[in-house]
């Protein structure tokens, strides 16, 4: 990817990543630590932490600038 291309996508998503995705993390790291300290079954514990994730979405559209794509040469 192009440094240009990342740093406009960077600039774009960042604002998504509010405080409420910091309180979100938060609490998801002592919920993560609880579960480590209380339940001993690693599958279960996998499962708690995928269905505490399982609700948060990314909702995104991308536009892009119309171009036009480069013709393939003849016999390839």
């Amino acid at each position: 990817m192009s440094p240009a291309l990342a740093k406009r996508l960077r600039e774009d998503l960042e604002p998504l990543f509010d405080e409420r995705f910091e309180v979100f993390l938060e609490w998801l790291d002592a919920y993560r630590a609880h579960l480590q300290a209380t339940e001993p079954h690693i599958q279960k514990r996998q499962q708690l932490l995928r269905d505490a994730v399982e609700k948060v979405k990314l909702h995104a559209k991308i536009e892009f600038p119309k171009v036009e794509k480069k013709a393939e040469p003849k016999g390839t």
